[in-house]
């Protein structure tokens, strides 16, 4: 467990940390989170740095109250980083539940992909409307015959131009 790159913490039914991997102690450590205490009251204080503090308390108190509940979230903190939580109770007999399983996997890399991804294509969109938008004017107002009448041959080369900046 030691070896993945998302933080895993397993916790007792009191929510008293029994294991935390190496990535979730870091995590823990990166946000200033203490070491001590319950992962209630570390998701808590946790939750106080995010941008929507107040749904992930209520998610949290979900949790606490609906033991057999299954969680997934994304949140974001202030900083900027952003993560995606999943949270399961862990079960012995398919009914009775001995603990809960935290997952957490950072995403900020995910998203600001996403971002540039988003940026990239409103530039390339633009970019190539202004362009397009001129070519078929200039296709029509020729088909139009507003520069001259074409011959037939040249009406059908115009026509392929306009339909297909169209399309584009």
């Amino acid at each position: 467990l030691d070896a993945t790159t998302e933080g895993i913490c397993l916790s007792d039914l009191d929510g008293q940390v029994r294991y935390v991997n190496t990535a979730m102690e870091q995590l823990w450590n990166a946000l200033g989170l203490p070491t001590r205490g319950s992962v209630w009251s570390r998701l808590l204080e946790l939750a106080a740095s995010t941008t929507e503090p107040q749904s992930v308390v209520e998610a949290i108190q979900t949790l606490q109250r609906h033991p057999l509940e299954r969680e997934t979230a994304e949140f974001a903190l202030d900083s900027g980083r952003s993560f995606l939580a999943y949270s399961v109770p862990v079960l012995a007999d398919h009914d009775l539940q001995t603990g809960r399983l935290f997952v957490f996997r950072e995403t900020t890399s995910d998203r600001e992909v996403e971002r540039l991804k988003d940026e990239f294509l409103a530039s390339v969109s633009h970019e190539l409307r202004t362009p397009l938008t001129s070519i078929v004017r200039y296709a029509a107002a020729l088909n139009a015959g507003d520069f001259g009448q074409l011959a037939p041959e040249q009406s059908e080369f115009v026509s392929v131009i306009e339909r297909n900046a169209n399309r584009l």
